[in-house]
């Protein structure tokens, strides 16, 4: 029977809007195996919390870590297709990652690659048969790790960084820490995730229709 660690940084609370997911999602999850589960509150800064989830997972020998952020609407089945992308994909995933989309003018993909310097914005592919699609980077929103491959990985796992003035994402960090001990991560295409904003969901078939309306709000304010 596998174990899976679910780690859920919450802050403040967790909206309403959001909690049948995160339920429905523990649920499935605990029907397979057992289940432990780790929600630092109000930890700060960011990377806090996501090393305290990774130390709790690896103390409890889990063979997943599963992280959800307290904003997200997870779909039905996501963590099966997730861990279908650990054993079925690249033997080398140490990560696979649902597609969202940032909080956020022009709530742009999550998904990264890199060409040189040069940081690249990933859709998922809509004529790509394969459902594990490599990426370079990912957010931790909805991403499920694979402990046995990752467990080389030195901790902390997460660090946020000053680059040129701006801090670079905590999650940015694990993802480096990835490449650099052989791992990949795949975004599951078939894994598409809601993401809370002004409790709203940002969703691919509405990102659109959002970024119009932000453009004609700004022209009306200046």
């Amino acid at each position: 029977m596998i174990k899976t660690a679910i780690g859920i940084p919450i802050v403040d609370h967790i909206p309403g809007e959001v909690f049948p997911s995160l339920a429905r999602v523990i649920g499935e999850v605990s029907r397979i195996g057992d289940v432990v589960l780790v929600s630092p509150l109000n930890q700060f800064p960011h990377d806090r919390p996501r090393n305290l989830i990774v130390e709790k997972a690896l103390d409890s020998s889990a063979d997943y870590l599963f992280f959800i952020d307290s904003d997200m609407m997870i779909p039905s089945g996501a963590f099966q297709e997730l861990r279908k992308g650990i054993e079925e994909g690249d033997p080398r995933a140490f990560a696979v990652s649902g597609y969202y989309l940032q909080r956020g003018y022009p709530f742009a993909s999550t998904w990264t690659r890199l060409k040189g310097w040069e940081i690249l914005r990933v859709e998922p592919p809509k004529s790509d048969p394969d459902r594990f699609y490599p990426i370079d980077a990912c957010g931790m929103g909805c991403c499920l790790i694979d402990l046995q491959r990752a467990r080389k990985i030195p901790l902390p796992w997460f660090r946020s960084l000053e680059i040129s003035g701006q801090t670079a994402g905590e999650d940015s960090y694990f993802c480096s820490l990835v490449r650099e001990n052989g791992g990949v991560i795949l975004g599951a295409t078939r894994v598409s995730c809601g993401h809370l904003f002004t409790r709203t969901f940002i969703t691919p078939e509405n990102a659109l229709s959002l970024r119009r309306e932000h453009l004609v709000n700004k022209e009306i304010t200046l």
